[in-house]
């Protein structure tokens, strides 16, 4: 079974800009690192609130995305990047906005993991999120509140409630391991109910089909294969064992 997955970030990137020197290195105040302990029952999570952050089993390949900004599928490095899991916490002044944590991120990897990254262009594979010939089958919502409950069990997935349509793309993004751009140029709220399963069988036996084709009969959308030119995170160093705190 899949560890749970916490995620928290949405009080980061309110923090109001604070004025730094521009010769200081931007550094945690306190910072704890540590190899997590598989005697802890707590699955992974990623906490972020003004003046600290509480990241519990993570592994370097989420902090590395995390501390650049980039996709799982934008940095190259070692296998064990996703592996090995941590434990990860440190404060932080309360007014530090989202991009100053980022740098405090990038450094404290630096000094504990000896993490040594350089920049590089790459083209990967990605989507564009189209109107499909019959036209959009979603209608609009009369609540005018967005909420979305995406959820599994075993007749396969499900993305059900009210969405706009670039939030929609950055869900398939997730469940695709694909960039997907929304180019439908409709905007606006619409109520989703949306099931599907990963992999469609052969033999025809399941309730819901794959994702291309439930895309299109249950929500009148197709997706149009491209290529984009991406940043990559290329590790070039780093260490399994932190340094002590």
């Amino acid at each position: 079974m899949k560890p749970t997955v916490w995620v928290v970030l949405g009080l980061i990137t309110a923090w109001p800009l604070r004025a730094q020197p521009p010769d200081v290195t931007p550094t945690f105040d306190v910072a704890s690192v540590k190899p997590h302990q598989e005697s802890n029952p707590l699955g992974t999570m990623m906490q972020e609130l003004p003046g600290r952050i509480q990241y519990r089993r993570i592994n370097l390949l989420a902090a590395i995305r995390r501390a650049y900004n980039v996709e799982s599928r934008q940095i190259a490095g070692p296998a064990w990047l996703s592996t090995e899991t941590y434990d990860i916490e440190a404060k932080l002044p309360t007014d530090a906005p989202g991009a100053r944590l980022q740098l405090m991120l990038q450094n404290l990897l630096a000094e504990r993991f000896h993490l040594r990254v350089h920049h590089d262009k790459k083209e990967l594979p990605a989507y564009n999120l189209m109107l499909a010939k019959d036209g959009l089958k979603m209608h609009r919502s009369e609540s005018g509140r967005l909420g979305y409950n995406p959820s599994r069990d075993s007749s396969g997935r499900h993305l059900r409630g009210r969405i706009t349509l670039p939030i929609l793309a950055n869900n398939l993004s997730d469940i695709l391991s694909r960039p997907v751009s929304d180019q439908t140029g409709m905007d606006g709220l619409y109520d989703i109910d949306l099931n599907f399963i990963d992999d469609a069988p052969t033999q025809g036996s399941a309730i819901y089909p794959g994702i291309v084709t439930a895309l299109q009969e249950q929500l009148g959308l197709t997706l149009e294969s491209r290529k984009a030119l991406f940043d990559m995170i290329i590790v070039d160093q780093a260490e399994k064992i932190p340094t002590e705190n």
